[in-house]
């Protein structure tokens, strides 16, 4: 089948148009199937495609095979690959384009050629620099790659291990609104290609690395969802097409689950986890990757291997391993760039490049390093099958230079982003059929293989703090004190979750206000429950003996009951009983009496506080006025002893009062009795 792919880049064409114009890079050959490798069984084919895109017509076009001497190393492999051939050309062979090919045709043209006949009598094992010229009346455009040529078949086939992403950018509707844009971003015709390529191809061996926030919104959206239109919010049934693609991208996404060798541990969203360890946010590390585990065991049917983890950027610490250390997490993919000390044995990595996992700290977990120079190919803008063709060629010029130590050794394939499907489609065909390759799963590599050298340190990273992180921190505190007293999980407390976990991701680094506005959403709203939970205000209690009951009421104005540790203090005031009790408090109030014992008369405040059940947090506070009109015993008695001796006083007064008019009245004379 030919299948048309992107242009490849190359030289500018050589040659004059009308009126003298110099003609530019037009774009005009593409390659659409090569031979992954040739021996002498398999021949070497080529077929490529002319369009012509120009106004000129396209007289005398051929196209030309040109063949050149074997590269010694992968150093001149990248050489010939980038377009310039180290080595002298070894002979080529053409075919010529019959007619002219007007603007706006297509030609096709396949080549073929037996192994014997292109290499001739130097023919030995070894990667072949190619190049595909395409010459016509006004000029020439030429693609470079290189051919892999075994004579014999490879006795210790080199360990290839292949960690491929599947991801899409984070989608998270606020209030559970999609717009179109935040749907076309996902590129699901894009993914639906790229997917069938995988789920055609079982038993290869891959190591699937799926973003499991791309699984939540592919389920999400094939329910049927809710979409922001021209007109206000519309119902987009589970019939709709979008709805229907999406449903239809997650079997494929299950098939091509079913056909890898493995799936790969990935947290949650692509966020930067050393960043968030570093940012006392250690609970958000672990909750990213075991949501991440939970979301596609659940939506893929297969769980996740525990022996390796892919990070996002690669990026992995000693503060990562020790906020994992609950998962018991083996194996990580690592960046080798972020290693602060290179590993140095068996197999002088300076030369061929990481060959084996390395251990980290003590050696708990092991790391995978993926190869440099593929990864930077895989990131560049050259797309199918020459890319394919130029990570199998890598693959077996790393093999050809030490073939005999081929399977104590693993090549590792990372790409920061998915393959285009052609280009994902030929590199899956061409290392499953390639005699010098055994793929391993990452798991696999990690056990099979033994660690290189010595332990190295774990990488350090210094990141600055993010506006979208602090975000993240001040809802999840908040999140935090609500899960503390819900005595049932809300129907949406999970969506809180993972939104907060979304607002987390490293992608905001653009555009900062992006995961801002999701965290403060998720802290607005859960604030806002929050602050339906009051101590009732204006009760005023008085207290007509030494001791008596305190009723406090808590006022909840949410559908749903909470469980509050209720806590009161006053220095006026002892609590017998104590001073604090766990309540349930179901809509829309409830009531808590504290035993209280005076201290002294008079009014005062009772100061109220609704706190987490273990006290951590504080949820709300308010105020109970207590009158005490109780006289304590010591009062009673100073009170009862002034007085008694207030009427002693004045009686012993009263007496001396008497006895002394008593001697100053004179005596009175006998009556007359003549």
């Amino acid at each position: 089948m030919l299948v048309a792919v992107g242009a490849v880049p190359s030289p500018a064409r050589n040659g004059s148009g009308p009126a003298g114009q110099v003609a530019g890079p037009t774009g005009l050959l593409r390659i659409a199937s090569i031979s992954p490798w040739v021996d002498g069984t398999h021949p070497f084919t080529v077929t490529a495609q002319i369009l012509n895109q120009t106004e000129l017509t396209l007289d005398n076009a051929g196209v030309t095979v040109a063949v050149f001497g074997r590269v010694a190393s992968r150093g001149q492999l990248r050489q010939a690959l980038d377009g310039t051939p180290p080595t002298e050309a070894l002979g080529s062979f053409s075919q010529p384009i019959p007619g002219p090919i007007a603007p706006g045709q297509q030609r096709t043209v396949t080549l073929e050629q037996p192994a014997a006949a292109l290499l001739g009598s130097i023919a030995r094992a070894g990667v072949y620099p190619i190049q595909i010229t395409l010459r016509d009346s006004h000029g020439e455009e030429t693609a470079s790659t290189a051919m892999p040529y075994f004579a014999s078949p490879a006795t210790n086939p080199l360990n290839v291990t292949w960690i491929v992403p599947i991801s899409a950018p984070t989608v998270r509707p606020l209030d559970g609104v999609y717009t179109q844009t935040a749907i076309d971003s996902l590129g699901m015709a894009e993914l639906t290609q790229q997917l069938q390529a995988i789920a055609a191809r079982p038993g290869v061996n891959l190591t699937l690395a799926p973003d499991p926030s791309l699984l939540d919104t592919l389920g999400d959206l094939a329910d049927g969802f809710d979409l922001v239109t021209q007109t206000g919010k519309q119902r987009v049934p589970a019939s709709d097409l979008s709805a229907r693609v999406a449903a239809t991208l997650l079997d494929l996404l299950r098939r091509s689950a079913q056909a890898a060798g493995e799936i790969a541990t990935v947290p949650y969203v692509p966020a930067d986890l050393p960043t968030l360890a570093q940012r006392n946010m250690r609970a958000d590390v672990l909750r990213q990757i075991t949501l991440g585990r939970s979301v596609t065991e659940q939506v893929l049917r297969r769980a996740p291997s525990l022996s390796v983890l892919v990070p996002p950027n690669l990026a992995f610490d000693q503060a990562t391993a020790n906020a994992l250390a609950p998962l018991g997490i083996t194996g990580v993919v690592l960046d080798p760039a972020t290693l602060p000390q290179k590993p140095v044995e068996p197999f002088e990595p300076g030369l061929f490049g990481p060959s084996r996992p390395v251990g980290l700290g003590d050696g708990t977990p092991r790391a995978l390093l993926p190869d440099a120079p593929v990864a930077a190919r895989l990131a560049g803008a050259e797309q199918g099958v020459l890319l394919a063709q130029s990570i199998i060629a890598e693959t077996a010029s790393c093999y050809l230079e030490l073939p005999s130590f081929g399977s104590d050794r693993v090549f590792v394939i990372d790409s920061p982003v998915l393959m285009a499907p052609t280009a994902l489609s030929a590199t899956i065909d061409g290392l499953s059929s390639a005699p010098w390759v055994r793929m391993r799963s990452a798991s696999e590599a990690l056990t099979v293989l033994p660690p290189e050298g010595a332990n190295l340190p774990f990488p350090t990273f210094t990141r600055p703090d993010q506006p979208y992180l602090a975000g993240a921190r001040a809802g999840r505190s908040a999140l935090s004190t609500l899960d503390a007293i819900l005595v049932q999980p809300l129907p949406n407390g999970d969506e809180y979750d993972r939104n907060l976990l979304a607002a987390e991701s490293s992608e905001w680094n653009s555009d900062p206000t992006l995961g801002l506005r999701l965290a403060r959403r998720v802290r607005s709203t859960v604030l806002g429950i929050l602050s339906g939970i009051q101590v009732g205000s204006g009760r005023r209690v008085t207290l007509t003996a030494k001791s008596g009951s305190v009723p406090v009421t808590i006022i909840n104005k949410n559908p749903f009951p909470v469980r509050v540790r209720v806590r009161v203090d006053s220095a006026k005031v002892g609590f017998p009983s104590g001073d604090a009790k766990l309540t349930q408090v179901d809509p829309p109030n409830d009531t808590v009496d504290f035993t209280v014992l005076a201290r002294a008369a008079g009014s005062f405040p009772l100061d109220v506080r609704l706190e987490t059940p273990d006290g951590v947090r504080l949820i709300a506070r308010g105020s109970v006025i207590l009158r005490s009109s109780a006289v304590s015993t010591v009062a009673l008695l100073v009170v009862a002893g002034s007085t008694l001796f207030l009427l002693l006083a004045w009686a012993r007064r009263t007496r001396r009062r008497t006895k002394a008019a008593a001697r100053a009245t004179p005596a009175t004379p006998p009556a007359d009795t003549a």
